[in-house]
């Protein structure tokens, strides 16, 4: 099955940044961790976020069949430490 995450992302910036479905990493009520998430929206994977704008970004992550997801960990890139966000109803 998949989890879909929607992600409103602002760019604060003054040139357009790219935001990637599998630099993310999506984590259930267990700890587990699904990487490779897939952006529903465009096949390339990447979304632009403009000039001080925001893109909305749908990434599909492929997990278990009762798989609970709690969080997601936000990257910039897939180098970056990210920050993790709760999801609503992930504990």
């Amino acid at each position: 099955v998949f989890v879909v995450v929607n992600l409103m992302v602002a760019n604060k910036g003054d040139r357009p940044q790219p935001v990637f479905c599998q630099d993310q990493t999506l984590k259930d009520r267990a700890g587990k961790r699904f990487a490779n998430g897939v952006n529903l929206d465009s096949p390339g994977d990447p979304v632009r976020a403009g000039p001080d704008a925001e893109a909305l970004v749908k990434c599909a992550f492929d997990v278990p069949i009762g798989t609970l997801p709690a969080a997601i960990e936000l990257r910039g890139t897939q180098y970056a430490k990210g920050v993790t966000v709760h999801l609503l109803g992930g504990g």
